[in-house]
């Protein structure tokens, strides 16, 4: 399971991005990516990288969006 602060940060991203405060959407995904990586364990960032991509193409940033996709496959 994910430490609580990384789903906090996912669940405040939703909450910004519903708000149409997609850059603070952003930013909470990527510090919930960041936590992600710095744990270095064999968790899944798939669920975080999932939420930031579904931003992205809000955000019209189709190809940010696909790189992030590409890059989980």
């Amino acid at each position: 399971t994910k430490p609580i602060q990384i789903e906090i940060l996912e669940t405040q991203a939703k909450l910004y991005a519903i708000k149409g405060m997609f850059d603070e959407a952003e930013e909470s995904l990527e510090d919930s990516g960041d936590l992600i990586r710095k744990e270095k364990k064999a968790m899944d960032s798939h669920s975080t990288n999932q939420e930031l991509a579904s931003l992205l193409i809000q955000l019209g940033r189709f190809r940010d969006a696909d790189q992030l996709l590409l890059e989980q496959i």
